[in-house]
């Protein structure tokens, strides 16, 4: 039950645009995929980060594909892992995520909704998708060398599940990420701030020579 294929996931933004967008999309969010949410949009700077990052390599996506041998219907710990990852635990992708890390000691993340943690891998694990904001938070974890996502709906045909993980120093990551938290909180409060003058402040009347 372990993947019998590891390919690293280029993305080739310039030639496939649209096609290696969609299927970024889909990887990240596979929840969201017919909602018509602009997850990974320009509209949305903290996605648009996302996105950038991962066009320009800093974090990394490879391709697992596996094969389910020997399916472990009776262990405890898949029905388990089964039962933590959202109501449709009958579902074929939440099953053979139990299948494949049936034998792994796992615990349920608190802070992240539906998210298992496998301190053995130092891995993140959840299906149907997740945000990319929370993505680049946990990678930016101690604990945490990577995120595995399943796709809820998989791609082309084929099972397949993705590891994310950083392609720079993890230290310098974390260090950039505080200056983009630092800056949107800035941002933020200058908004407020903007707009509790234009509430005190009441408009100036303009007059005019007769």
């Amino acid at each position: 039950m372990k993947p019998i294929i590891k390919t690293r996931i280029t993305f080739d933004f310039d030639n496939e645009h649209s096609k290696s967008y969609d299927k970024l999309v889909q990887i990240i969010c596979s929840s969201h995929w017919s909602s018509d949410i602009d997850v990974l949009g320009i509209i949305d700077k903290r996605h648009k980060l996302f996105f950038d990052f991962v066009k320009l390599g800093v974090i990394v996506i490879d391709e697992y594909e596996y094969e389910i041998q020997e399916p472990l219907t009776d262990n405890k710990t898949a029905w388990r892992i089964k039962s933590m990852l959202g109501k449709r635990d009958n579902h074929t992708i939440l099953c053979e995520m139990a299948e494949l890390f049936a034998n792994e000691i796992f615990e349920i993340s608190e802070y992240y909704r539906n998210t298992i943690y496998f301190p053995n891998l130092k891995a993140f694990v959840r299906a149907d998708g997740i945000k990319p904001e929370n993505i680049s938070e946990m990678l930016s974890l101690g604990g945490c060398e990577k995120i595995i996502l399943f796709p809820y709906f998989p791609l082309d045909g084929k099972s397949a599940y993705y590891e994310l993980t950083l392609g720079v120093d993890k230290n310098s990551f974390v260090e950039y990420m505080n200056r983009v938290q630092e800056q949107r909180e800035n941002e933020m409060n200058e908004a407020i701030r903007q707009v509790i003058e234009r509430d005190i402040l009441p408009d100036t009347p303009h007059t005019r020579d007769e």
